[in-house]
C-alpha cells in the first residue's frame, strides 16, 4: 500500500476505534484531562484523545511496515537531530543509556536509531499474546539490535555498556513496586523506573534523553537527542538522589508531551499509584501530591 495511502487508511481505522469501538477512550480522556485539567478547553483535550488514537494506529500500520523496510528506505523517512550530544556522550566509552518515551511512531523511530548504528540494545517488555510476541523478536532481529528483557537482565545491561554501546530505556510506564520508586509526573503520583540513573551511577555511562517525534508531515519522523542529563546528588542517601534524578527525567517527558500532547500513549493506566497509593512507599517530597487527589 502507497505511505499516502495508508496513512489515509490509518487516519478512518484511528477514528473507528475512536468513536466506534472506543476501547480505551475513556482511560486516555481521563488522562488527558489529569495532565491538562483547566490549561486546556474541553474541545482540546477531546481533540488530543481523537488524534492520539490515529497516531497510535499509523505507529502500528508503520511497525508492520518496518519489518520490510531497508536502512535506506528509513533513512528517507526519520531525520536525526543533536546527533553531536549523543556522539560526546559515546567518546566518554562507557556505553550511552538512551532514555526515550512512547511518542511519535515509536517503533519506526526504533528501528531507525537502530539502522543508523545509535542503538545496539533496546529494554523491552515482554508481551503475552504468542503471535505479538514473535512478531517483536523478528523486528528486532531485523533491525540488529539485542533485545534486553526488563526482568532479570542487571548482567546484560552491564554488558552493553561495558562495550560501549547505546542501550535505550522507555521510562513512561506504570510498573510494580519490586521496579519502581514513585515520583511525580504532571503533578501526581506516577511509579517509575529508576534503571537509568541507577545504572548510570553504577557503570559511569552517561544518560542521554532521546525524543521521537512525527513531523513536520505524518510521514515524516525526528530524532532529536538532547545534551546528556547530569545527574544530581542533593541528598547524603543515596536512594534519596536515584528517586531525585528519576523524578527529573520524569519531567523531561512531561516537556515533550507538552509540546506534541496527540503523540503519546494516552491509553496507558499511567497514574495507578496516585489513584490507589496504599502500600506504596511515598517519598516524604511527594506526600503533599498524595492529598491532592484528582
Amino acid at each position: 500500500m502507497p505511505r499516502g495511502l495508508s496513512l489515509a487508511f490509518g487516519r478512518v481505522v484511528g477514528w473507528l476505534w475512536y468513536y466506534v469501538v472506543p476501547v480505551r477512550r475513556h482511560v486516555a480522556r481521563v488522562n488527558v484531562h489529569r495532565a491538562f485539567g483547566q490549561s486546556e478547553s474541553a474541545k482540546r483535550q477531546r481533540r488530543i484523545v481523537r488524534e492520539a488514537f490515529v497516531h497510535q494506529t499509523w505507529m502500528g500500520i508503520e511497525a508492520l511496515r518496518l519489518a520490510h523496510h531497508s536502512a535506506a528506505t528509513l533513512k528517507a523517512e526519520v531525520r536525526f537531530e543533536g546527533t553531536e550530544h549523543f556522539d560526546k556522550a559515546r567518546a566518554k566509552g562507557k556505553g550511552v543509556i538512551l532514555v526515550v518515551a512512547h511518542l511519535g511512531s515509536f517503533v519506526q523511530c526504533i528501528g531507525a536509531a537502530i539502522f543508523a548504528g545509535f542503538v545496539q540494545a533496546v529494554i523491552f517488555r515482554k508481551l503475552d499474546a504468542g503471535v505479538t510476541r514473535s512478531f517483536e523478536l523478528q523486528l528486532f532481529d531485523h533491525c540488529g539490535a539485542e533485545p534486553v528483557p526488563s526482568r532479570g537482565s542487571k548482567e546484560l545491561v552491564r554488558a552493553v555498556l561495558a562495550r560501549g554501546q547505546g542501550l535505550m530505556m522507555a521510562i513512561d510506564q506504570h510498573l510494580a513496586p519490586y521496579r519502581s520508586v514513585v515520583c511525580s509526573f504532571f503533578g501526581q503520583l506516577a511509579a517509575t523506573t529508576p534503571a537509568p540513573a541507577r545504572f548510570s551511577l553504577e557503570t559511569g555511562a552517561p544518560i542521554v534523553p532521546m525524543r521521537f517525534r512525527r513531523g513536520p508531515t505524518p510521514e515524516r519522523h525526528v530524532i532529536s537527542f538532547e545534551p546528556e542529563f547530569v545527574l544530581e546528588a542533593p541528598h547524603a542517601d543515596a536512594v534519596a538522589n536515584l528517586v531525585h534524578n528519576t523524578d527529573r527525567l520524569n519531567h523531561v517527558i512531561e516537556r515533550w508531551i507538552l509540546d506534541a500532547p496527540e503523540q503519546w500513549l494516552w491509553m496507558h493506566k499511567r497514574w495507578k499509584v496516585h489513584d490507589h497509593p496504599e502500600g506504596w512507599q511515598i517519598p516524604e517530597q511527594f506526600l503533599g501530591l498524595k492529598r491532592n487527589q484528582k
